[in-house]
């Protein structure tokens, strides 16, 4: 899951889960779906806070190269990286992952002291509300 800019200074998906976290506390469950590419992106959006990793693209051109047999090398393949960074993290499981796992500054590069800090941005529209009925 590279940490990238895509739209001049937006956050990364990545980026975004410990404040989604936050947000929603223990009330919601969390998706991931964007650039989960290796195993290693995999195990940092489920260190920062990502319920559940989903794996569209990797199955979509697995299934497009190799059918049924593909995906499941896919996935295979996708697993034995997961396992091998939980053991170079010295972490047992997913289930005991968090943000302390992880070198954040490594992560996240423009969030460091000394780096522009992102400009206060609007939106180009207000926010909806539902009212109670």
């Amino acid at each position: 899951m590279a940490v990238r800019i895509g739209l001049d200074g937006a956050m990364s998906p990545i980026e975004a889960l410990p404040d989604i976290r936050a947000v929603a506390g223990g009330k919601l469950r969390i998706f991931a779906h964007s650039d989960v590419r290796r195993g290693s992106d995999i195990v940092k959006a489920l260190a920062l806070a990502a319920d559940f990793i989903l794996l569209g693209r990797a199955a979509m051109f697995a299934v497009a190269a190799g059918g049924e047999a593909g995906v499941a090398h896919a996935l295979s393949l996708l697993k034995a990286e997961v396992d091998a960074n939980l053991g170079l993290l010295g972490c047992p499981s997913v289930d005991r992952l968090d943000p302390g796992n992880l070198h954040l500054a490594d992560l996240f590069p423009q969030s460091l002291p000394g780096r522009a800090a992102a400009p206060d941005v609007r939106p180009l529209r207000p926010a909806l509300s539902v009212a109670p009925s």
